[in-house]
């Protein structure tokens, strides 16, 4: 089968069962087509996979069957393949199942059986297509990553011109981020701050190694790290980020200040000069260290084996160390630090410095003078002050990651309401108990632990106020308790009284103490135990904190069976970062604490090592009757009429949320800014009409918000009811909408029952 000579009788059949071998057994998908008629003559079993109809029914199949281009512009691209000037197109083609499919044709003239065809390989572009589409979601959110970062970000070339720059920049430097790229340090910096720019950056290049760097700018301190990005093992890029570190340097300072200034009156109070003499093994010394340690003038010791005994035994080995040392040349004087043991048994710390004066005829020291000086003081600042340090190291990490975390958690709920809404109208379109159906019906299960994600992820994120709702907590109970002890071998017995008051609660941050404290529980049990988890009403005429008005709590009890808590570990359970896991973050305790008292409730612990631990919770009673908080609820189901208006920047929740309404039988108006909504509002009412309500999205990027636009529409027309919306659940007004002109909040991600729900508290009828 050639396209340049007509085979011979002889070979014909031969060449045509190599042909058809290396059709058929290929795995490229392959079809041959009559140009002329654009008739499917052939298609290799590659190709009846792909389209998913049988090779009989491709053979009785058009071209244009498949492909979604007119049948005219089908046959006149087949025209170009036959006559050679092209042979590569781009099509999309339709499966047997209705789905498209972009594919890249490579078309070509053959002769088969006398007859002139078209031999077409098909290649599949919908792995590419998906792969193009995430790279340009990561370009997204590196794009994203650079424009909202708290620190200076930057990426160089070779010659340390500036590629890419956080917007941070504009701060520091006063000028657009744009104007920087392509810039070199010299033409963006004073020019001795730029010479040790490029001084390091060529290090960094030059040694293919990170540094990190404290460099100073406009009486401002800053810390660098900077490091190299490699192609093939080869320094390609120099990339960065730059912290201030003005404050932290600033009180350092002032730390030294005051600690020398400790020093020197420590030394003028509770110090005393010693000479040492080796020969004799005699020690000359004041009195005032050793009084301030407790010993009588008969008491102070006199030789160096007297002294030695009252030093703690770890630290000989660095006194001899300091005194070889200095013996060998290698300091100016003789320094340590160590613990003499007072008269109460108390081990004080105090310094040691001096100096040799004197030698015997080997060399060897035969005197050392100097001072002693009570730094017991400074060093247990110095304790607090690494504990202070990494609590502040720990503390910046944590707002770090918060920032990232709640802004991952804004955009993941986005995503969320788009995937779980249109798995929610897909389901309404599907036979119940159909395979599509059973499929999106277990799709529609894992919303609710997504969702959870993402609120733990604002919890951490932000750590503010609760956004409370009115309810019975015995659900809560039992599913965050549950879920914490998953895994384990720990069980949980549950003792919860039916008639237990409604609580004022954020369901988000109260299963965050039942899962930090169950948690502990487990791990307070090595091995197999029991957690009792109890729940009742109390009536309390004492509190710790501000007391109920009438005094009615829900008292939570957690009990568990594992090895108790010190008194001493007990009075510093809640502080923040104190843990005593080795890898404990010392949060999980604190949170509790915080949470439940921004509830208006407070936590106690009682345990006993060895017998376990109880710990107790006490949240006041709702003030709300059940009454009040049974006529605020509704069904899951909602019908109204009439045109409500979105606003939200995000295309895809736009067209759900349309969708949504529709469903219920509104009108949708959709906007993506504000100015656009309050406009569209203003057309509306122009013409006679107007809007049964309103759902705004509070976070707009690079536009009017929410907040702003419904209190620019109330203008408008104070009656308007108006639905706050958010990925940002710890925003104020998701915690009190009401307070800012809203009638309710729809916090994302959102289902349809929960649209519904919301629109049935506020629109009851659907009608303005």
């Amino acid at each position: 089968m050639e396209q340049n000579r007509e085979p011979t009788c002889g070979n014909e059949a031969a060449e045509e069962r190599l042909f058809r071998q290396i059709f058929d057994r290929n795995r490229a998908i392959k079809l041959i087509i009559d140009p002329q008629t654009g008739g499917i003559e052939d298609a290799n079993p590659a190709a009846v996979r792909f389209y998913g109809y049988s090779r009989d029914a491709l053979r009785e199949m058009n071209i244009a069957d498949i492909n979604t281009l007119p049948r005219e512009l089908v046959l006149a691209e087949m025209q170009k393949a036959v006559s050679g000037t092209m042979d590569r197109f781009l099509f999309s083609h339709r499966m047997a199942s209705g789905e498209l499919r972009d594919v890249e044709v490579f078309s070509s003239p053959i002769t088969l059986r006398g007859r002139e065809l078209l031999l077409s390989i098909v290649y599949d572009l919908s792995g590419q297509k998906a792969t193009e589409k995430t790279l340009r979601e990561i370009e997204q959110i590196f794009t994203l990553f650079m424009e909202y970062s708290p620190i200076l970000v930057y990426f160089k070339d070779e010659q340390g011109r500036a590629l890419k720059v956080s917007r941070t920049f504009e701060q520091l430097i006063g000028r657009p981020a744009e104007d920087m790229i392509g810039k070199t340090m010299f033409e963006l910096f004073p020019t001795d701050f730029a010479k040790h720019m490029v001084e390091d950056d060529l290090k960094v290049l030059r040694e293919g190694k990170a540094i990190d760097i404290t460099e100073t700018l406009n009486n401002r301190y800053y810390r660098t790290v900077k490091f190299p990005i490699l192609e093939n093992g080869q320094p390609k890029l120099l990339a960065g980020f730059t912290i201030d570190t003005t404050e932290q340097v600033q009180a350092t300072i002032e730390l030294q200040k005051m600690e020398e200034h400790l020093q020197l009156t420590l030394e003028a109070t509770h110090s005393s000069s010693f000479d040492n003499n080796f020969r004799t093994g005699n020690v000359v010394t004041t009195t005032a260290l050793y009084e301030f340690l407790g010993y009588g003038a008969e008491e102070i010791p006199k030789t160096m084996k007297e002294i030695y005994a009252l030093i703690h035994p770890d630290d000989l080995d660095s006194i001899n160390h300091a005194i070889q040392e200095h013996n060998a040349g290698k300091t100016e004087h003789y320094y340590a630090e160590f613990r003499l043991k007072a008269k109460s048994g108390e081990w004080i710390w105090v310094n040691g410095l001096g100096k040799i004066i004197e030698r015997d005829e080997n060399g060897q020291p035969a005197r050392l003078i100097g001072i002693s000086t009570e730094i017991h003081y400074r060093r247990t600042a110095e304790e607090e002050k690494k504990k202070l340090e990494d609590q502040i190291r720990q503390t910046q990490k944590l707002e770090s990651l918060g920032i990232l975390a709640g802004g991952i958690a804004h955009d993941f709920n986005n995503l969320l309401t788009g995937i779980f809404g249109n798995i929610e109208m897909a389901s309404l379109h599907c036979a119940a108990g159909s395979p599509a159906w059973e499929f999106l019906d277990k799709a529609r299960g894992v919303f609710s632990r997504a969702h959870s994600l993402t609120k733990q992820l604002l919890t951490f994120s932000k750590g503010g106020a609760p956004s409370k709702k009115t309810g019975n907590i015995s659900k809560l109970l039992r599913d965050a308790s549950m879920f914490a002890i998953s895994g384990s071998k720990a069980a949980c017995l549950f003792d919860i009284a039916e008639d237990l008051w409604l609580c004022d609660y954020d369901e988000n941050q109260l299963s965050q103490v039942i899962d930090n404290i169950v948690i502990n529980a487990r791990q307070a049990m090595p091995d197999e135990g029991l957690i009792r988890v109890s729940a009742c009403n109390v009536r309390l005429e004492k509190t710790p904190v501000p007391r109920n008005s009438d005094g009615r709590y829900v008292h939570i009890s957690i009990a568990d069976t594992g090895i108790g808590i010190s008194s001493e570990v007990r009075e510093r359970i809640f502080e923040p970062f104190f843990s005593t896991k080795q890898d404990g973050s010392g949060l999980g305790l604190a949170t509790a604490f915080s949470v439940v008292k921004r509830h208006g409730g407070f936590i106690t612990v009682d345990s006993t090592p060895g017998a376990g631990s109880i710990f107790h919770i006490y949240l006041p009673a709702s003030q709300r009757k059940v009454e009040d908080v049974t006529e605020a609820a509704s069904g899951t189901e909602h019908h109204g009429e009439g045109t409500i208006l979105i606003m939200d920047d995000e295309p895809s929740l736009r067209e759900l949320v349309s969708i949504l309404l529709r469903q219920m039988g509104y009108t949708p108006l959709c906007t993506a800014d504000g100015q656009q909504a309050i406009q569209a509002f203003q057309e509306l009412r122009q013409k006679g009409e107007t809007c049964v309500g309103a759902i705004l999205d509070l976070t707009i990027q690079g536009g009017m918000g929410g907040k702003a636009a419904g209190a620019e529409l109330h203008k408008i027309d104070p009656t308007l009811r108006i639905f706050a919306t958010s990925g940002y659940s710890d925003d104020p007004v998701m915690a009190n909408p009401e307070q800012y002109g809203f009638v309710g909040k729809i916090e994302k991600p959102f289902l349809l029952k929960d649209l519904a729900d919301i629109l049935n508290r506020s629109l009851p009828t659907g009608k303005a």
